[in-house]
């Protein structure tokens, strides 16, 4: 039988055995460590010195008074070490009397051969823990002094020990030497924990800096990288996603960017050496030797939704310190991934709530007054048949925006995915746009039989409406013309008219025609060319056709 769980007062677990040995081995701070080294080097000092009495003997009670006041100091200085640790003033202080202390005592006990001269480890040690490698230098000085002066008195007697002499110089300072990897590794350490700590945000991609380019170039930063190079794949899609920063530029592959899907069909994928390969293909690395191969760093992502690997070319050679960041770093860039993936799907549901209240809005707005308008033509028609012809033209224009606002409101547009012939699309458009505005139009397309999708059509004709529109209301012009080129990797849209817009001093560009072709990955350009004022907007072929008929 189970006996009943009985509730009670809470209580505090014992710390596990050991734990406070490993506070002061590694979870105390280093001025406490530093106080205690302190603290032992004069106790034991003090004891060696009463079991075995240094020479000369005139210098012992000396010697004993000097140890004593320095066991005393060390046990100051170990009980107010949080002070110590936060005052300048009280660190400078305590190793000018560590310096001057070891000094004295190497002075009156023996001099060169004085065993209180192995007391320069911990001077030099605690130096180093203390300051930079300047501090370090500073502190080898003065102890180098305090060699030189101790060895004055044997250079007087004649009995001057110079191997003495020059060896402990020289060990003082190999230690410097040491010691200043220490410092160095310690300062490179903090630098990079620092840089680590300030890793951007970038839940909305900049206009210059496209998605992940801030955040590879931190990392490349933080890790002293030439390349950094992470390939992911979301399961629901076909291929990998590829984002690249090397020599200080940035670059993306993926199917939602500049750029086409990255195929990886390859079995040996799945293996980190083919991934390399694969990712030298696409000049995402640079072409390395077997040596530099096997130096590459790698890390795996795997997350909620993404799965795949961060590849990092180090400036120099292999050390544990970056192989540890390169995995703190790819969680990082993992986070931002699915970070970005959020903050994707949420823009599309605000985008289709958005839609659906505009579409909603135009259909109880603005197509119900386009309805009843119709009507009152219609009657208009009837009632004055002297003037039916001009209004049956209003009444036709009228309907055909009708039309169009249904086609927007219903989706339509964005539901057509067949492929057309885009000369036969805008024929039909500019018939109806001509008498809307009264404009004579013509249109060129190079090739003639470019095929495209019906939303990328629309895209143009409704471009080209705007630019109609702009045309005649702003530059009072009377024709148009108009060219479409296949340039291959580009598709170019020229729209010229003859009105007045080209003698602005400063040309007008239209912010609804930039953002459409903003939103279409490509770029409008305003000129004044020979026939009047001259638009000319580019967009990327891979966006904007399929292939040819």
């Amino acid at each position: 039988m189970v006996p009943p769980l009985s509730v009670g007062p809470a209580e505090t677990p014992s710390p596990p055995s050991g734990s406070n040995w490993r506070s002061l081995l590694g979870g105390s701070g280093p001025e406490f460590r530093i106080g205690l080294g302190r603290v032992i080097v004069s106790s034991f000092g003090l004891a060696a010195v009463y079991i075995d009495p240094t020479q000369p003997e005139r210098f012992v009670t000396t010697a004993y008074g000097l140890l004593a006041s320095y066991v005393g100091f060390a046990f100051l200085l170990l009980l107010a070490h949080r002070r110590v640790a936060a005052s300048r003033i009280l660190r400078i202080g305590s190793t000018i009397v560590d310096i001057f202390l070891v000094g004295i005592l190497s002075y009156i006990t023996g001099e060169l051969e004085s065993p209180f001269l192995i007391f320069f480890i911990f001077v030099l040690i605690s130096a180093a823990v203390h300051w930079n490698i300047k501090g370090t230098l500073c502190v080898a000085a003065a102890l180098q002094g305090v060699l030189v002066t101790v060895a004055i008195p044997d250079l007087q007697d004649g009995e001057f020990d110079a191997n003495v002499l020059i060896i402990r110089s020289v060990f003082c300072w190999v230690l410097v030497l040491l010691l200043g990897y220490f410092i160095a590794y310690r300062n490179r350490t903090i630098s990079r924990l620092g840089e680590l700590a300030q890793w951007p945000h970038e839940f909305v991609p900049d206009v210059d800096q496209p998605w992940l380019a801030f955040s590879l170039r931190h990392a490349a930063k933080v890790l002293n990288a030439r390349a950094i190079a992470v390939l992911w794949r979301d399961p629901d899609e076909v291929g990998s996603h590829i984002a690249v920063w090397r020599e200080g530029r940035f670059r993306l592959i993926e199917k939602d960017g500049q750029g086409t899907i990255a195929e990886t069909p390859d079995a040996s994928m799945a293996d980190w050496r083919g991934q390399i390969d694969y990712l030298q293909r696409l000049d995402a690395l640079p072409r390395l030797s077997s040596a530099e191969t096997a130096a590459v760093y790698h890390s795996t992502i795997s997350t909620i939704r993404y799965s795949g690997r961060l590849f990092l070319l180090p400036e120099g050679p292999r050390d544990n310190d970056t192989a540890i960041l390169t995995r703190i770093v790819t969680a990082r860039i993992a986070i931002d991934l699915e970070q970005h993936s959020l903050v994707r799907d949420y823009v599309t549901a605000a985008e289709l709530k958005e839609r659906s209240r505009l579409a909603r809005d135009l259909h109880d707005g603005v197509l119900q007054s386009l309805t009843a308008a119709v009507l009152e033509l219609r009657e208009q028609e009837r009632i004055v048949p002297e003037v039916s012809h001009h209004v049956a033209h209003i009444r036709a224009s009228l309907e055909d925006q009708q039309k169009r606002l249904r086609q927007l409101v219903d989706g339509s547009f964005a539901k057509q995915q067949s492929a057309c012939c885009l000369a036969d699309q805008i024929g039909l458009f500019v018939e109806a746009l001509e008498p809307q505005w009264g404009c004579m139009i013509s249109v060129e397309i190079v090739p003639g039989y470019l095929v495209t999708t019906a939303p990328i059509a629309t895209e143009l004709c409704l471009a080209l409406s705007e630019a109609t529109a702009n045309a005649v209301k702003h530059g009072r012009a009377t024709q148009l013309r108009v060219k479409i080129v296949d340039r291959g990797e580009r598709l170019s849209l020229y729209i010229a008219d003859n009105g007045n817009g080209h003698l602005a001093p400063e040309l007008p560009i239209p912010a609804s025609l930039a953002a459409r072709a903003r939103e279409l990955g490509g770029d409008l350009e305003v000129k004044r060319g020979e026939f009047g004022l001259l638009l000319q907007v580019s967009l990327p072929a891979t966006l904007s056709k399929v292939s040819l008929a």
